[in-house]
């Protein structure tokens, strides 16, 4: 018999036959080449792997009891309709996994992951520790998860769409150029968190506290009511936020961008909001004392009741703007010309009638 054959992994693996149907309880197993090889309809219990190769295997349908994948080379692997009490990943490398259609009781990543995905899985608790808070574009989609737990996580270039924040446990995690889009997150205290150049387009972020969210995408966000107070939000954008009688005083704005954003009631006393924007803006009666908007855009915002006393809005955009700014200092600012606003006012009520 020919000695690629007398290895029975190494014989299906080379042949392209699953393994069907086996069962392995506690055991311990060093140094195996599994690579390729596809399990189908498998039960694994208490099984513990170490420096294994499983570079491009796949678990099809099959079960993992307390198992733990440890200093294993798992690149391309994928875990497909497979259910279990749960599997622990530690050391090696973690790289282009998938978990796709995949119910487990617990996932405990411990290793830095690059490029792994969890596509329509349901996971009671999805668990990071160690090395593995450290994620590079990982991606959640159309998973039920249970408690996360992320503390002191490092991520970047990770997307997750549509997730409960309010399951996960994350102080003091740093995410950068992270998506949180159409995420849950009302009433929660983000302010231990630093999210940077993220996405968290159309979330619902009601009354909850966020502190350092540097040109961060809160574009369509349910924003009524947030405390932004004392924040670090220069470059954030706000595009067609609703953040009525949300707070943002003593907050760092610089650059940030509010267009056609409800801000009624809101509170912006004492930020610094140098060349923002906030064209066509609604900012009834806010409170916008003490404000720095050196070279900041208004156009076509409204400003009716609004709070601006002691407000810097020197060489600022004021076009279009009809309301009394009495006791700001307006100093080198630039009203528009009256036939130009009413234009650009009925055009904009057209638009909104079509």
């Amino acid at each position: 018999m020919s000695t690629r054959f007398r290895d029975p992994i190494g014989a299906h693996r080379n042949t392209g036959i699953p393994i069907i149907g086996h069962t392995w309880r506690d055991m311990h197993v060093q140094d195996d080449d599994m690579a390729g090889v596809i399990f189908q309809d498998c039960t694994f219990e208490r099984v513990r792997l170490e420096r294994a190769e499983l570079v491009q295997t796949i678990f099809v349908n099959s079960r993992l009891d307390d198992c733990i994948f440890d200093d294993c080379r798992l690149v391309q692997t994928q875990w497909v309709e497979c259910t279990g009490s749960g599997l622990r990943i530690s050391n090696g490398t973690l790289a282009e996994t998938v978990f796709s259609r995949t119910r487990l009781s617990r996932l405990e990543l411990l290793q830095a992951g690059r490029q792994n995905t969890l596509s329509e899985s349901t996971i009671e608790e999805l668990a990071f520790g160690g090395a593995g808070c450290d994620q590079d574009a990982l991606t959640l989609s159309d998973c039920t998860l249970g408690a996360v737990r992320a503390e002191s996580a490092t991520w970047r270039n990770c997307t997750m769409v549509g997730v409960d924040l309010a399951s996960w446990t994350m102080d003091n995690a740093e995410f950068d150029r992270c998506s949180f889009i159409r995420s849950a997150g009302r009433s929660l205290d983000l302010s231990q968190i630093r999210f940077e150049s993220c996405n968290m387009y159309q979330s619902d972020l009601r009354e909850a506290r966020i502190r350092r969210a540097e040109r961060s995408i809160f574009a369509e966000c349910e924003l009524d009511g947030t405390d932004f107070g004392d924040a670090s939000l220069g470059g954030a954008l706000f595009a067609g936020a609703k953040a009525t009688g949300a707070r943002f005083e003593r907050a760092c704005l610089d650059g940030a961008l509010f267009p056609d954003a409800t801000l009624a009631g809101a509170c912006f006393a004492g930020a610094t909001a140098k060349q923002s924007v906030w064209t066509g803006a609604d900012l009834t009666g806010a409170d916008f004392s003490g404000v720095d908007a050196f070279r900041a855009s208004f156009r076509n915002a409204v400003l009716e009741g609004a709070d601006v006393t002691n407000a810097r809005l020197v060489e600022t955009d004021l076009h279009g703007i009809e309301d009394d700014l009495t006791g700001a200092d307006l100093r080198d600012s630039r009203a528009g010309v009256g036939w130009r606003a009413e234009l650009e006012a009925q055009s904009r009520r057209e638009r909104k009638g079509s």
